[in-house]
């Protein structure tokens, strides 16, 4: 079933579930999700800006080339889902879960991802520049040509991971 945006407010109101949903290339802007699931969903290029997805879970979906410029993202569960070409630019982001998930060639810069859990993510050729990632692990991930430049590092765990022309800048 293809979704509305009209339909998705319907589905919130009464708690309802996105899994397995295909709601791609929809306007949801400036929506409150409530912690919703979208588990196995098909949100490729949905426009999140400014929506609330606090909670949310988002296991095994595909993002592919969404926008979430200034959405908040903080508690949500990314874990094995695939955000290539993903804008995530100024969001908020606190102790998220991006485990496993693909996040080639995505925007992550301004954002604040404090404790957020990066393990064995792929994050080749990221733009994370000026964001602030304190506390937050990247644990065997890869960063290859991932630039952070301007982004606060502090206690961040990088062990393991590949490095290859990373661009770090500690000297802000």
């Amino acid at each position: 079933m293809k979704f509305t945006r009209a339909d998705v407010e319907i589905t919130i109101a009464s708690v309802g579930s996105f899994e397995s949903a295909n709601l791609s290339e929809l306007d949801l802007s400036e929506i409150q999700f409530n912690s919703a699931s979208f588990k196995n969903s098909d949100l490729r290029y949905v426009n999140f800006k400014g929506s609330d997805l606090s909670g949310c879970d988002f296991s095994y979906a595909n993002l592919g080339g969404a926008d979430l410029t200034g959405a908040k993202i903080s508690e949500a569960c990314f874990g094995n889902a695939d955000l290539r070409w993903t804008i995530l630019k100024s969001v908020t982001s606190v102790k998220s879960d991006f485990s496993y998930a693909s996040m080639l060639e995505s925007n992550l810069s301004e954002g604040d991802f404090n404790k957020s859990n990066f393990v064995k993510a792929d994050l080749r050729r990221c733009i994370l520049r000026n964001a602030n990632f304190t506390g937050s692990d990247f644990e065997k991930s890869n960063i290859a040509m991932a630039n952070f430049e301007g982004s606060d590092l502090t206690n961040v765990n990088f062990s393991d991971s590949n490095q290859y022309r990373t661009i770090f800048d500690y000297d802000k």
